[in-house]
């Protein structure tokens, strides 16, 4: 009868709306299913960034700490943010000291224009600066002599997050070099002073300083004897020999003594 058709289309009906029920509740478990296997993919990913960012970040260290020239990283605002053993050393404080601490307060003598120049650059105002920083080393006192190159760290977006600076020991270059100004400036002292004949050779034999004592002598003027211009003013009977003997001695290294006229 008829009850039994209104029951057969209640019946169709919640048959209907349990199947699309189970149909809802199905697509949302595939959702979520697609769901953790996309938060799994990205967090394997995410180890992985982190794998690699480790391990850059352990070469960076192991660069750091064992460079032969001294490193370090600065923030916009001149505050040590990282640098190495060596240049901590050559501070004469230990890195701790360093840290989180801007450069004129860890090193008060730094000479301020370098400063100044290096703020620039971490604050992205400036680029590349390289000079020389010399004095007193902070702790021990001797004469220390650095090479510094200073360059802006960027994001790969160009956002300035500081500087970087690059510090190499050149004391014993600076040493040699004053050194050998000094010698320089006491044998042509020593040239002018004298009475006797005292000149420079290159390698080759090759006069290549003047001899104020021998131009006196001979009347010749410094581009006459220079180089071996000098034979030219030995008497001609002396000249072969004198000219034979001073090559054996170049080619020998060695002392010799000989006479000639002039």
């Amino acid at each position: 009868g008829e009850s039994q058709r209104v029951a057969r289309r209640r019946a169709k009906t919640a048959l209907a709306v349990a199947l699309a029920r189970q149909e809802e509740l199905e697509g949302e478990v595939a959702r979520r299913r697609a769901v953790e296997a996309a938060l799994r993919l990205r967090e394997g990913e995410l180890v992985a960034a982190r794998d690699r960012a480790d391990e850059a970040l352990a070469r960076l260290d192991a660069f750091l700490e064992n460079a032969p020239v001294g490193i370090a990283f600065f923030d916009p605002e001149l505050r040590y943010e990282r640098i190495n053993h060596f240049l901590a050393a050559s501070n004469g404080k230990p890195v701790g000291e360093h840290l989180g601490r801007s450069l004129p307060e860890v090193l008060p003598h730094f000479p301020p224009d370098v400063v100044g120049r290096y703020r620039e650059i971490a604050a992205g105002r400036a680029e590349v600066f390289a000079g020389t920083v010399d004095g007193p080393h902070p702790a021990a006192g001797a004469y220390r002599a650095y090479q510094v190159t200073a360059f802006p760290v960027r994001r790969p977006g160009g956002e300035t997050l500081g500087a970087g600076v690059v510090v190499h020991d050149v004391t014993e270059q600076r040493l040699a070099e004053r050194r050998l100004r000094d010698s320089e400036a006491e044998f042509k002292a020593l040239a002018l002073a004298t009475a006797q004949v005292t000149w420079t050779t290159d390698a080759d034999g090759r006069v290549v300083d003047d001899s104020p004592s021998w131009r006196a002598l001979t009347g010749q003027t410094y581009d006459e004897w220079t180089g071996v211009g000098w034979l030219d003013a030995l008497h001609p009977d002396d000249r072969p020999r004198a000219a034979a003997d001073w090559r054996a001695a170049v080619a020998a290294r060695r002392l010799y003594r000989t006479e000639y006229r002039v």
